[in-house]
């Protein structure tokens, strides 16, 4: 790599302030250039742009560094695109594994006058997250056990999660936390604080109840590896009945089904009262425009749907394997339109897309992405009406939705789940080039959905 790395037309250099100025928009740049190579199709210009800017995130030069959020990101969606930039990554990795074993555990600039220089460990956990490679962090902080333990008690709260999923038990054992000495100032927390405060406040309490569940979470994996599954029930037990109210423990139980749910809840309920506040604001991306098929129409649905809406989401035969409770009335569906597409294209800028069959101008189904919170993920459902069913209308559909949708609108990981009783919707997603990953959490039915993922 050479130093050279300026975007043409930005000058690296100068005085103070305006040189940091000039050097961050340099930096920056290079970012933009790694994105819209990448989104054009040029990767290997996009990967040349991505590591010019990680030399920077590395840099010690006060000039030339800038901050690796960016560029870990756009790194991280290459990496799904493109192999060569995920062999890129590897090797990154691998070198910053060798300086932190050799004792350089901070990387780049400080961070301010208190803090150090951001965790070298981090960052190559984080590494490891893109390439899905717990063991490789489970290893590294195996040697800081070993070899640095000071580093590796710093290192736990980032290691663990690794370390429990490589089936390193043992390991995961020394370090584990006490959760339950926290519930005193949980408790104390959820006297004062709202779960999902108003504007201007700090989500102080879901951040607490967030850090408990992922403590218990990793505790109740950890006891359960090791053979003591009544010990971690009972823990599990100790922590629901130590919260104060059934709304914590809903959440909670909610959470660690869903690693991560209460975090995405706080920022799914910032964007609504931002979206409140602000209702003349532009949804975060352009709502879907229509898509064309042979025999098909997919477009935004709209209120005036919510009777076409209605069989979709009552009829028995079509609802059997979502777990819905159907509604009763055309006022119900409209409710239910409102909630769910119309609410996801305000917030996210598309949803679940209404299928219009050309030769009869009838609405017959609905295809479309949705961000499902309690997943992380974006899903792509379909269904349709029974009379349509043996067509071929869901593999149109979405065949179609996958190729102009996820241009649309940048989705470059797409997950699908599917009842056990439904093979025939795993078939379609197949068809699309999805391929079955995992089986999910049992629901509160005490059902495994089957996960299918495009990478």
């Amino acid at each position: 790599m050479t130093d050279n790395d300026n975007v043409s037309g930005i000058r690296a250099g100068g005085g103070d302030a305006a040189a940091a100025q000039e050097t961050w928009s340099a930096g920056e740049a290079l970012v933009l250039e790694a994105s819209r190579a990448r989104e054009e199709g040029r990767y290997e210009d996009a990967l040349r742009h991505v590591l010019a800017a990680f030399a920077r995130v590395l840099s010690v030069d006060r000039e030339r560094h800038i901050g690796g959020f960016m560029v870990m990101l756009e790194w991280h969606f290459l990496a799904g695109e493109y192999a060569p930039a995920r062999a890129a990554m590897a090797d990154a990795r691998d070198a910053q594994v060798h300086r932190l074993l050799a004792g350089e555990l901070g990387y780049g600039l400080a961070r301010n006058e208190w803090l150090g220089p951001p965790s070298r460990f981090s960052l190559i956990a984080e590494m490891n997250e893109t390439l899905r490679d717990p063991h490789s962090t489970s290893a590294v902080f195996a040697r800081l056990d070993a070899d640095m333990p000071a580093q590796a008690q710093r290192a736990a709260f980032t290691a663990l999660p690794a370390v429990v999923e490589a089936g390193e038990f043992a390991l995961a054992e020394r370090y584990m936390p006490d959760p339950m000495r926290d519930v005193p100032q949980l408790n104390a927390t959820a006297e004062s604080w709202p779960l999902f405060p108003p504007a201007g406040t700090a989500p102080r309490l879901a951040a607490e109840l967030s850090n408990f569940s992922r403590e218990v979470r990793l505790c109740v994996a950890i006891l359960r590896g090791l053979g003591r599954g009544p010990e971690a029930d009972a823990l599990a037990d100790a922590a629901l009945a130590g919260l104060p109210n059934d709304e914590l423990r809903d959440w909670m139980r909610r959470d660690m089904r869903h690693p991560g749910l209460i975090h995405r809840a706080m920022a799914d309920h910032q964007m609504e009262r931002d979206r409140a506040a602000n209702p003349h604001t532009a949804p975060r991306m352009p709502v879907q425009q229509p898509i064309e098929t042979g025999r098909l129409i997919l477009r935004p649905f709209v209120e005036e749907d919510a009777a076409a809406w209605l069989p979709l989401v009552s009829l028995p035969e079509i609802i059997r394997y979502t777990g819905d409770t159907p509604a009763r009335s055309v006022e119900e569906a409209r409710a239910l339109l409102c909630s769910r597409p119309l609410r996801d294209y305000a917030l996210y800028g598309f949803g679940r897309l209404a299928v219009i069959e050309k030769a009869s101008g009838r609405l017959v189904g609905f295809c479309g992405f949705k961000f499902v919170m309690e997943l992380g993920e974006t899903d792509i459902g379909y269904r349709f009406l029974p009379d349509c069913w043996g067509k071929g209308y869901a593999t149109e559909s979405a065949a179609a939705l996958m190729q102009e949708g996820r241009r649309a609108h940048g989705i470059r990981r797409v997950v699908g789940t599917v009842h056990p009783d439904n093979p025939a919707s795993g078939r379609v997603l197949e068809k699309l080039g999805l391929r079955f990953e995992r089986l999910l959490e049992p629901d509160e039915e005490g059902v495994r959905f089957l996960l299918y993922t495009t990478v």
